[in-house]
């Protein structure tokens, strides 16, 4: 059988580097051959598995990790049509996957296999690694520090790659490979399966307890739920990168209901409101917000007399303020309205900038902005676009060229929404800059 599969080292990484690469001491020389050994051993362990009497265990753990009854040649060619995949699946089947109590094949692989001293060393770390989730907790230009929030265990990443991507408040999720003695805290990374921002935090220390609880078999549990570790992650990022459903202080759902009134109304609208009234805030000239003791109704925009607009985030709240507008100046308002989606209104002004401007003297909608944006960024750093080469941001940013034009679309972010909404405070574009390692 042909070696049909490929180390588990994430391929978006950069090629460990050589030793002339670090200073020449001691302990670069061993983070070196080290490090040269991990992709060696890999490779061998891989065409290893490759042997026929492996084929039975590779579909177990094919319906194992995917619940799938295939055969050999069918788990093969299905996984390694994806690369992501196989930098999932792979690096579990050797390390972690066991048949009946068994050997694991990396177990095996060691027992058997004719190995160097740095060899051995490499195979006998990646059979104690596991997908586990690793706490950022500082980094410099050459490497990282985390702490593994299963075991409070503190361990250094000398990987200068990993650390020009990663912000101070990621959290990995990763299988990482201790290189020496459990007191020594070094570690390489075989793969990195998903970065999460500060805010999975909770969510990650929840999962972890219930899958640990008060175990003392850490190790042998995050093995045997690698699979559903890895899936829980995809599904946090997915939550996470979803934005919120808005709410006014009500606890409706924010709609952005507009209704235009007859060019005839104009006139009276604009002088029964450029009296002082009480409940009427002059927002700007000719634009009104309208409040009761209870609530905000919404705004009235007379800005245009021939075209004046009456604006609520929620229909009940429209209703009011037509009713409201009747009494004070005897106009009924035509029954015709405009019915707007928050979250595609705003993902719009995100992109194309735009927005009324009594939507941005509505502080219930600025919030909401606030919050929609942070959650629609996540997903846009990791998002390909065609401007980039279809790279996402956060892989266009390691070149000039790409850098630039991050940073021309994030400068537009500014100016269009920013500009638009006057709701700088909360949507803290700062954190996006931080992300992609721009500066203002």
């Amino acid at each position: 059988m042909s070696d049909r599969r490929t180390g588990g080292r994430d391929p978006e990484l950069p090629p460990p580097p050589t030793v002339e690469e670090r200073p020449l001491n001691v302990l670069s020389y061993e983070r070196g051959r080290l490090r040269q050994a991990l992709p060696k051993v890999v490779g061998r362990c891989m065409s290893y598995s490759a042997m026929t009497c492996f084929d039975e265990s590779l579909v177990a753990s094919v319906y194992r990790f995917y619940g799938l009854e295939v055969d050999v040649a069918t788990a093969e060619t299905e996984i390694l049509e994806d690369e992501s995949e196989r930098v999932r699946f792979f690096p579990w089947f050797l390390w972690d996957w066991r048949v009946d109590e068994a050997e694991t094949i990396g177990e095996r692989f060691l027992r058997e296999s004719e190995l160097s001293p740095w060899e051995a060393r490499m195979v006998e770390g990646l059979c104690r690694s596991y997908v586990g989730f690793y706490e950022v907790v500082a980094k410099d230009t050459a490497s990282v520090e985390v702490v593994d929030m299963a075991t409070g265990e503190r361990l250094l990443i000398p990987d200068d790659g990993l650390a020009a991507d990663l912000g101070d408040t990621h959290i990995l999720q990763a299988r990482l490979v201790r290189t020496g003695e459990p007191d020594d805290g070094l570690a390489l990374v075989d793969a990195v399966y998903a970065a999460l921002p500060a805010e999975a935090r909770t969510a990650v220390k929840l999962e972890l307890e219930s899958l640990l609880g008060d175990s003392d078999r850490v190790e042998e549990l995050l093995k045997a739920y690698a699979p559903e570790t890895l899936d829980f992650a995809d599904h946090l990022i997915d939550s996470l990168g979803q934005p919120p459903i808005a709410e006014n202080a009500d606890g409706e759902e924010l709609m952005l209901i507009r209704t235009v009134l007859r060019p005839s109304d104009g006139p009276k609208i604009v002088a029964a409101l450029e009296v002082d009234i009480e409940g009427v805030e002059t927002v700007s000239p000719r634009l009104w917000m309208v409040r009761t003791m209870e609530r905000s109704l919404g705004f009235i925009d007379a800005r245009d007399p021939q075209r004046v607009v009456l604006g609520a985030n929620a229909m009940s709240r429209h209703d009011a303020l037509a009713l409201w507008l009747e009494d004070l100046a005897g106009v009924t308002p035509t029954p015709l309205k405009t019915v707007e989606d928050f979250s595609r209104a705003v993902q719009r002004w995100a992109e194309r900038g735009g927005g009324d401007p009594w939507l941005s003297a509505d502080p219930e909608i600025r919030a909401a902005v606030g919050d929609w944006f942070a959650a629609w960024t996540r997903q846009w750093l990791d998002m390909p676009h065609a401007m980039l080469g279809d790279r996402t941001p956060r892989e266009a940013v390691r070149d000039p060229g790409g850098r630039a034009r991050v940073e021309h679309m994030v400068a537009r972010f500014e100016d269009l929404l920013l500009g638009d909404l006057g709701a700088v405070e909360e949507l803290r574009l700062e954190t996006l800059r931080r992300e992609l390692g721009l500066r203002r």
